[in-house]
């Protein structure tokens, strides 16, 4: 169990955040146009980044289901940690503004 803890936490914090740049702005991105995609498509939808976490999840679970890969599991911990972190910044935010 720590080799998948390891490699996600390397993943978040190293080599995706290179490739991407900062998980918070990448998320609001794909937020922005998941969110206009569905609009588009007729369907009233606001996408915030917590969403894109757990939807990420979602769909490394739906790919666990029809054949085992350890990037599958690392992955999903790695979404699970930025969905905390987003969370988190969230909860601060609204404590700071009161």
């Amino acid at each position: 169990m720590s080799y998948i803890l390891e490699q996600a936490k390397d993943i978040v914090e190293n080599s995706r955040s290179q490739d991407y740049g900062p998980f918070d702005a990448s998320f609001k991105r794909i937020a922005d146009y998941w969110s206009s995609y569905l609009n588009h498509k007729g369907a009233a939808a606001t996408i915030l980044p917590q969403d894109v976490a757990l939807m990420m999840v979602l769909f490394k679970i739906a790919r666990e289901e029809y054949k085992h890969k350890d990037d599958n599991i690392i992955d999903c911990v790695g979404y699970l940690d930025l969905y905390g972190r987003l969370c988190d910044r969230e909860s601060s935010s609204v404590r700071e503004s009161k």
